[in-house]
C-alpha cells in the first residue's frame, strides 16, 4: 500500500514526495488499527453484557416451570424467553464483529483497502444499521409486553393507552440520545479518518496530468 501511495500525484500534477507519503501512510494506518482494536475491545464488553443478560433471562425463564408467576404464567415465559434470544443473538452478533475486525487485512491492495474502511466508518453503515432497527424493533415489542404487565400489577388505575404513550415516550428519548451520542463520538473519532480515506480515494482516481 505505501509504494501505491508514492506513486499518487497531487491536484496541479505534481508528484508527492515519496518518504512523506510513506510516513504520512503509516501513521494513517497505525490510527485506523488503535481504532479498530479501541471498537474490537468496546464490542467485547457488550458482548460479554449481552451473553449474561440473556443467560439471566433464560434462568429466570427456567425459573416460571419450577415456580410458576400467580398470573400470566404464558406471557411471562414469552416475554422472558423473547428478552433472552434477543440478548443472546446481540451477543453472537458481537462476536461475529469482533473477529471480523481482528481479521482486517491491512496489506490488502490500497483502492480495496481505502473502499472497506469507507464502508466500515460512516455513520451509517446499511448492514449494521439494518441489524440495529431489527433489535431495537423486537426489544421495543417485547419490552411493550412487559410494561403493560407490570402496569396490570402495579398500576392498575392506568389505562394501556397512556400506558403506552409513557412507554413510547422513554423508548424515543433512549433512542434521541443514544444518536446523539453516537453521532458527538462519530464527530470526534471517526469523520476525521473517514475524510482522509476519501481525500486518499480521489487522488487515486484523479488521472494521471
Amino acid at each position: 500500500m505505501k509504494e501505491q501511495v508514492q506513486r499518487i500525484r497531487l491536484a496541479d500534477g505534481r508528484t508527492r514526495d515519496p518518504h512523506a507519503s510513506a510516513q504520512a501512510m503509516a501513521g494513517f494506518i497505525g490510527a485506523m488499527k488503535a481504532e479498530d482494536q479501541r471498537d474490537r475491545k468496546r464490542i467485547r464488553r457488550m458482548m460479554v453484557f449481552a451473553a449474561a443478560a440473556g443467560v439471566f433471562y433464560v434462568l429466570l425463564f427456567t425459573l416460571t416451570w419450577i415456580a410458576p408467576p400467580d398470573q400470566s404464567p404464558e406471557l411471562h415465559r414469552f416475554v422472558l424467553s423473547a428478552f433472552g434470544l434477543l440478548f443472546l443473538s446481540a451477543a453472537l452478533v458481537g462476536r461475529m464483529k469482533s473477529n471480523e475486525l481482528s481479521g482486517i487485512d491491512y496489506a490488502q491492495p490500497v483502492g480495496v483497502f481505502l473502499r472497506s474502511v469507507e464502508r466500515r466508518y460512516k455513520f451509517v453503515n446499511m448492514r449494521d444499521a439494518g441489524l440495529g432497527v431489527i433489535f431495537v424493533a423486537s426489544f421495543s415489542v417485547t419490552g411493550a409486553l412487559a410494561w403493560l404487565s407490570a402496569k396490570n400489577r402495579y398500576v392498575p388505575s392506568m389505562d394501556r393507552g397512556t400506558a403506552l404513550i409513557v412507554y413510547g415516550g422513554i423508548i424515543a428519548a433512549a433512542l434521541v440520545v443514544g444518536l446523539i451520542l453516537g453521532r458527538s463520538e462519530w464527530r470526534k473519532r471517526k469523520a476525521p479518518l473517514l475524510r482522509q480515506v476519501r481525500e486518499m480515494k480521489a487522488d487515486l482516481e484523479r488521472p494521471d496530468p
